[in-house]
């Protein structure tokens, strides 16, 4: 929900930047678009509990198929809007956001413009940018899955009408600060166990205790708790790991999970949170340049970073924080 929280905001910021629209939304399908009206502005739209929730439900669900949930035995494949006062645009990539809070998804939907502005209103075509643009809305929910299923990313973004809502609401920024202020008030700090393969030289981290019993049996040597991390974050790391040389790797940098993804690396999910508090430790993060598995190292400890790197480790800098040592 943090995540969506964020995307809600970011979605207001990249409206409050357009100019010319709404515009023209009423001309006949086929006849395009033209207008230079810079006084015509988009609203910020308002989010509620409730939106925000059924939007990260359908996110849920359509990580597992490219298509949209079903509501009232309906799909939202096509233009609802006009008659239920209510649509919704999904969008499947590799990163969550692609600057600040701007969620990736954004450039995909109002890419559809350039297919409005040439002549093609056709809803199949422009229903993405045509929900983003619709001065109609004035609420909206907004879900991102990270389980990965078919991408690493989903969104998907409600639109509603006055016509269709009813109830308490609010505006994006203020429902993420207390987005964010829940979490910090409930999350309970979750130890992460270190283990060490003493065939393959690999370090792996798991916050699950299950996990960790079941490698002890299978050899692995139990190191204790490496650091401790917070339950929940707007700081993902993520877990990655390749089947051919049976090693992990955990990374904070969507770039980089994306491109380990395309190389043919399986994505784990989400391992643990990075910490965001004032008191948070940083994490080092070596790279062994000889190794084939095992390549990297993760410690809060900085005699054990000095030493790997004497030892011809590379040093990779921050990569990531516990929420203390």
């Amino acid at each position: 929900m943090i995540n969506g929280a964020k995307a809600a905001v970011g979605v207001n910021r990249f409206r409050a930047s357009l100019t010319n629209e709404p515009c023209r939304t009423d001309l006949p399908k086929g006849k395009g678009r033209k207008c230079d009206d810079p006084n015509r502005r988009l609203a910020a739209l308002q989010v509620s509990d409730t939106y925000m929730a059924q939007a990260q439900v359908n996110a849920n669900y359509s990580d597992t198929v490219i298509g949209h949930a079903e509501m009232n035995g309906q799909d939202y494949d096509s233009d609802y809007s006009s008659f239920m006062g209510i649509a919704e645009n999904a969008a499947w990539n590799f990163a969550v956001f692609s600057s600040g809070y701007y969620p990736s998804a954004i450039s995909q939907w109002y890419g559809e413009k350039s297919h409005y502005d040439s002549g093609n209103t056709d809803y199949a075509a422009t229903g993405h940018y045509l929900n983003m643009t619709d001065g109609d809305f004035t609420m909206t929910g907004f879900g991102i899955c990270t389980r990965g299923t078919l991408f690493p990313v989903t969104f998907v973004q409600r639109y509603i009408t006055p016509s269709w809502h009813s109830g308490y609401a609010q505006s994006a920024d203020s429902y993420l600060r207390e987005v964010l202020d829940y979490a910090a008030m409930v999350a309970e700090p979750q130890n992460m166990y270190r283990l060490y393969n003493p065939n393959s030289g690999e370090h792996f981290y798991t916050k699950e205790k299950g996990e960790r019993d079941i490698l002890v049996t299978k050899g692995w040597k139990y190191e204790g708790v490496g650091w401790v991390a917070p339950s929940v974050s707007g700081m993902p790391v993520y877990r990655m790991y390749n089947s051919l040389a049976g090693d992990h790797h955990y990374t904070m940098n969507e770039a980089e999970r994306d491109m380990l993804w395309k190389a043919g690396w399986n994505y784990e999910g989400i391992g643990w949170y990075s910490a965001e508090n004032a008191s948070r430790v940083q994490l080092y993060r070596e790279y062994n340049p000889n190794a084939k598995t095992g390549t990297h190292n993760y410690t809060l400890n900085g005699n054990e970073d000095r030493m790997l790197q004497r030892k011809g480790w590379k040093s990779e800098g921050l990569a990531w924080y516990a929420a203390h040592a």
